[in-house]
């Protein structure tokens, strides 16, 4: 499937906002300690990671 470079730019900056969303108020510790949210996060980047090589 194509997508144009606007939806490339799109998914890289819901992502971006999703990560800054669920990491608000959050140390640095409590992220790394909850196994979800880190997992989250980590999906996040290899889905901007992805977009970006396009």
């Amino acid at each position: 499937m194509y997508y144009s470079q606007l939806e490339y730019l799109r998914h890289i900056y819901e992502e971006c906002a999703f990560i800054l969303k669920v990491t608000q108020g959050k140390s640095q510790q409590q992220i790394i300690e909850d196994e979800v949210l880190s997992k989250a996060i980590i999906r996040s980047f290899e889905i901007i990671s992805e977009a970006t090589k396009k």
